[in-house]
């Protein structure tokens, strides 16, 4: 009877778990067992087909790692860096050639640990140098260069990039769209960089991304984990049990409950109606022009109040706290404890001119080995629809970039280069 009373019960333990996942609302994959390998792509003679990339893996919101993708794509810099003999000092003096002089915002290291609010200003130029001088020596550099601020125009829409990604779009040794995922919308392109001691590592930290990522190694090596949107609660996120988690994995916590599955806030949409029905109005249209106007600057005074209260897309609060997409999760002899035994993907090591391809909402943690490891990503506005030419169920994201194109003059002439 024994044996079948442990049936019983595993049966159950299947049956609680399937309900839980349920409840998230996640319709995406999901990882079925511990240690579930991520599909590989072998990209070191052609990258794939975008349209084939997107119904495999974009579509069925899918990871993909893409070995060598680097190397066969035309991404300027990143694909000489890692063709060299040595991919970190390539990189080093393209960054230098492109952006030496420019000034970018730094993490710096603190007791030993990065991620304590603790940051600084420094010149490109400086911040390469620091980086080779702790590589060839075997130490840790004081600084890592992440997410920079970013300007908004005078809608409120932010920048697509800061520095060093400007300088090395205008030099043209950066693509200013992502060439895999050519229908997704740009949110946000980025570099990072920083020196691990010889013989250890740094970790990002458990957390999830709010967009699609295409994250590219340039140089150094990283081990990733990964765990599915459907374990967003057992994860613990800072920002409390979540508000809901969309079927394409979008994760909406209470602080914006308005969020919907590809990123646009439901305010937004109503917002880009009133600028393009002002921009057709005539010029006798005065009074709906006055209307227009008032609503708009009504949109503005609440889109201020809403950062004043703390929603900063996640910042340090000031007192120590991790951003809300961030696990509260204690690390115990290099494991989280609390996950043991949990679905979920086998680490995933990238090598230079290694990708991986990560749905929004799928928790990792990126730990980088000693000496100088850089990596850039884009972020992309995740799809809620299953068509490659039309990712998105809404036009907010296709009519926001017909705008850019229109309205940025850094945006008209990367693309205009690129072309």
């Amino acid at each position: 009877m024994r044996p079948h009373r442990h049936l019983r019960r595993r049966r159950q333990r299947r049956r609680l778990l399937s309900k839980r996942l349920a409840q998230t609302g996640y319709r995406g994959h999901r990882c079925a067992r511990p240690h579930e390998p991520v599909v590989e792509l072998d990209c070191t003679r052609a990258p794939p087909d975008a349209r084939a990339f997107f119904d495999a893996f974009v579509r069925r919101r899918r990871p993909c790692v893409l070995r060598g993708y680097a190397r066969t794509a035309a991404l300027g810099a990143v694909s000489d860096a890692c063709g060299a003999a040595d991919p970190a000092r390539a990189w080093c003096a393209a960054l230098d050639r492109a952006a030496g002089p420019k000034v970018v915002r730094a993490e710096v290291r603190e007791r030993g640990r990065f991620g304590r609010g603790n940051e600084c200003q420094l010149r490109v130029r400086g911040f390469v140098a620091e980086a080779l001088h702790r590589h060839a020596t075997g130490g840790a550099c004081r600084y890592y260069l992440t997410t920079q601020p970013l300007a908004e125009d005078a809608e409120g829409r932010p920048e697509l990039c800061g520095e060093p990604v400007r300088s090395l779009v205008r030099e043209k040794l950066f693509p200013p769209t992502c060439p895999l995922l050519p229908s997704l919308i740009l949110a946000n392109a980025n570099v990072w960089m920083g020196c691990a001691p010889a013989g250890r590592s740094t970790s990002s930290g458990l957390h999830h991304d709010f967009h699609d990522n295409l994250l590219v190694l340039v140089c150094g090596r990283k081990r990733i984990r990964l765990w599915d949107p459907a374990a967003t609660r057992a994860m613990r996120p800072s920002g409390g049990p979540p508000h809901r988690v969309h079927g394409n994995g979008r994760v909406v916590y209470a602080s914006n409950p308005g969020v919907e599955a590809d990123g646009r806030d439901a305010g937004a949409d109503a917002a880009l109606g009133r600028h393009a029905a002002l921009d057709a109005l005539g010029d006798d249209d005065d009074d709906a022009a006055e209307g227009l106007l008032d609503a708009l600057l009504d949109d503005d005074r609440a889109r201020d109040d809403f950062d004043d209260a703390g929603d900063d897309g996640g910042a340090d609060d000031g007192a120590g706290a991790p951003p809300e997409n961030f696990s509260t999760l204690r690390k115990a002899r290099g494991a989280y404890p609390a996950l043991a035994g949990r679905p979920r993907f086998r680490d995933v090591v990238l090598a230079p001119g290694d990708a991986l391809y990560m749905p929004c909402g799928f928790w990792h943690e990126v730990s980088s080995d000693g000496g100088v490891h850089a990596a850039f990503n884009y972020w992309l506005h995740p799809p809620d629809a299953a068509d490659f030419a039309r990712p998105y169920a809404s036009p907010f994201w296709t009519d926001d970039w017909a705008r850019r194109e229109r309205d940025d003059a850094f945006v008209r002439a990367a693309l205009r280069r690129r072309r």
